[in-house]
């Protein structure tokens, strides 16, 4: 069974904003209770019937006290992990729907987990720089789309979300890490050591990742063969038995000369240095996040098969610790003060009326 593989960059996202916390960074701390149910949640299960109440308006995913999570919300969140998860499973198997289904719960408790922080920081009447909201919308297009915000801008539309309804979303996940550096406040700031080991911990993610460049052997297997009779079956069945062989320990640069529909087909397989924004959108995080020499796929996109070997990975650069020093101290904070943070979410979860419609 292929192991999956998600970006780093959405599991770290919180680490490149001011106390700002990512809806798309994965529940594993500060926002999770491990998946328990929630106390006063309330079954509804006509979600397709009665939770829209205007024509055209995304249907409603969940009700947190007054506010709302939309399904178009949960959708567009959940759509850059969706197309990760399908490019490593062609067969769409057993695996492939058991990782869907534990992104979008995480995702869906996140989203909800916000709202819940937002109905506290109503009160507060601060707000949130613009330049802060431009920047994490940028960050995002970055590591999300690989710099393509025509990419961007389609999955806006595919998932029924205006620019300015985004925008809103981004304002709410900044506030949300606004709120969240408010239980930080009274810790001890950290000490020289522990800024230093938090940085050598987590430098390589907080680098300018659009500088990456890779060289790489791919063998490319095409969806039409162009042979009478060959079906996308049976060109995914080569793929897959190409990369056992390469696995059982066959030259990948034999197997691609012989197989391969690549353009460099005849050298090997292998490519020259190629920028990460270069790569398909969908690939790239897949391809950089694992170390030079692991056999990657058969990976699948509209075009065919893929087998991807990296041989040489050159990263862009991290920035100096003092260019990132507050983003450290509040990763520090946040280890320091997990555990009370999550008993404040876990009573704002109890307090509330959580309505769940998916």
């Amino acid at each position: 069974m292929p192991k999956l593989f998600i970006s780093s960059t959405l599991t770290i996202a919180a680490a490149t904003l001011l106390s700002h916390c990512s809806v798309f960074e994965k529940t594993t701390n500060l926002l999770s209770n491990g998946g328990a149910p929630l106390t006063t949640e309330t079954d509804a299960p006509d979600y397709f019937s009665k939770n829209t109440s205007r024509k055209g308006l995304s249907k409603i995913a969940a009700k947190v006290d007054a506010s709302v999570v939309t399904s178009n919300e949960l959708n567009f969140t959940l759509s850059p992990i969706l197309e990760q998860i399908k490019a490593q499973f062609p067969r769409k198997n057993k695996e492939y729907y058991t990782q869907v289904s534990k992104a979008r719960k995480e995702i869906f408790q996140e989203l909800i987990d916000r709202e819940l922080i937002l109905n506290e920081f109503k009160n507060l009447g601060a707000n949130i720089p613009a330049r802060d909201i431009d920047r994490e919308i940028t960050r995002r297009i970055d590591t999300l789309y690989n710099g393509n915000r025509a990419a961007y801008l389609k999955d806006l539309k595919k998932n029924g979300l205006s620019q300015s309804k985004y925008r809103d979303l981004v304002t709410r996940t900044i506030t949300v890490g606004a709120m969240k550096s408010q239980h930080l406040h009274d810790f001890a700031p950290p000490t020289t050591d522990e800024l230093q080991k938090e940085y050598n911990k987590f430098k390589h993610k907080l680098r300018d990742i659009r500088l990456d460049k890779a060289s790489y052997k791919k063998i490319w297997i095409p969806l039409d063969s162009g042979e009478l009779g060959n079906t996308p079956e049976d060109q995914l069945q080569l793929a897959e038995s190409l990369a056992a062989r390469i696995r059982k320990g066959e030259p990948f640069s034999e197997l691609a000369k012989e197989y391969s529909s690549d353009a460099y087909a005849e050298e090997g397989g292998q490519w020259p240095m190629t920028s990460r924004i270069d790569f398909p959108i969908h690939f790239a995080p897949v391809v950089f996040d694992q170390p030079v020499g692991k056999l990657i796929g058969p990976l699948t996109d509209q075009y065919g098969f893929h087998i991807i070997q990296v041989t040489k990975k050159v990263n862009g650069p991290s920035p100096p610790l003092s260019k990132v020093r507050p983003q450290l101290e509040s990763r520090v904070k946040a280890d320091k003060s997990a555990v009370r943070f999550n008993r404040w979410i876990e009573r704002l979860r109890n307090k509330a009326e959580i309505v769940r419609y998916l």
